[in-house]
């Protein structure tokens, strides 16, 4: 991303990294004071939050919801096994995706 678009420029981005339980969120704030109403600056930054937290308490919604969003279908190699605990593993979803592919 460039410094120059004025389009990324007073952005909120949101960052989903792996993690050894699971997944995380992280939030942030690009220029947030150049270029943004207040009001701007916290619908946005609100709706991250929404999303974070949505992610967080139904990661296995969600996690449906990207694999609808991505044109997947659902069946039984592609989605991770339940636990007990209510944390899906993602990287687990990919190596059986990646697997599924050079077949």
């Amino acid at each position: 991303m460039e410094k120059n678009n004025s389009k990324f420029s007073n952005s909120i981005t949101i960052l989903i990294s792996p993690w050894e339980k699971g997944f995380s969120c992280s939030i942030i704030t690009h220029d947030s004071t150049s270029g943004t109403t207040s009001k701007q600056h916290e619908l946005c930054s609100t709706i991250a939050k929404g999303m974070c937290y949505a992610a967080n308490q139904n990661p296995d919604k969600i996690f449906k919801l990207g694999l609808k969003a991505s044109g997947l279908k659902k069946t039984k190699n592609n989605l991770p096994k339940k636990n007990k605990s209510n944390v899906i593993d993602f990287l687990q979803f990919l190596r059986i995706k990646r697997e599924e592919e050079k077949n």
